[in-house]
């Protein structure tokens, strides 16, 4: 595979200027970075973007991950401002092991009349990559709601519980 990157010649650019930069090939990657970036924040930019995500659906394996992993992505993202987002904590995959979860919505009419009981959907997700996981459905008076953002639960997740949310009430000392 082509590695642009790697073919800049800092030499180069430098014995032109007549003096070296430390950190040139970096700098260069931030300011390759930033065009793209521009580039793609522009209308020619979000109508190549919209035309290579279409080609990559025509990729017949391609088109069944690609497809799922980015609605997934899409719901759960635009479920960060969502007031009704909430994130849990549940005894799963037995009792004693606790699990965060995403609150997806209240489990389907048909699943809780014929349980018997208020069940909740609860998106269980994998760490490192959110977008797997499981959903389950939990009765309501099972889980324990946090007081967690979503995006806090998202890094949460992703960071294997290493970045975790700011103290927003100080633990008392029992």
């Amino acid at each position: 595979m082509y590695n642009f990157f790697a073919d800049i010649n800092v030499e180069f650019i430098e014995s032109k200027l007549g003096f070296k930069i430390p950190g040139l090939q970096v700098i260069l990657i931030l300011f390759v970075l930033l065009i793209v970036g521009f580039i793609i924040n522009t209308s020619l930019g979000k109508t190549i973007f919209k035309y290579s995500e279409r080609l990559i659906t025509l990729l017949p394996v391609v088109k069944g991950v690609y497809g799922g992993i980015k609605q997934l992505t899409d719901t759960l993202s635009a479920r960060s401002d969502d007031e009704d987002a909430r994130i849990v904590l549940a005894e799963y995959p037995r009792k004693g092991i606790w699990q965060i979860g995403f609150v997806t919505k209240e489990a389907y009419a048909e699943i809780q009349k014929k349980s018997g009981r208020e069940l909740i959907n609860v998106l269980m997700p994998t760490s490192p990559n959110p977008t797997g996981g499981m959903l389950i459905m939990i009765p309501a008076d099972e889980i324990i709601p946090l007081d967690m953002t979503y995006n806090e639960g998202m890094k949460y997740v992703v960071s294997g519980g290493v970045v975790t949310p700011a103290k927003r009430k100080s633990l008392k000392k029992r």
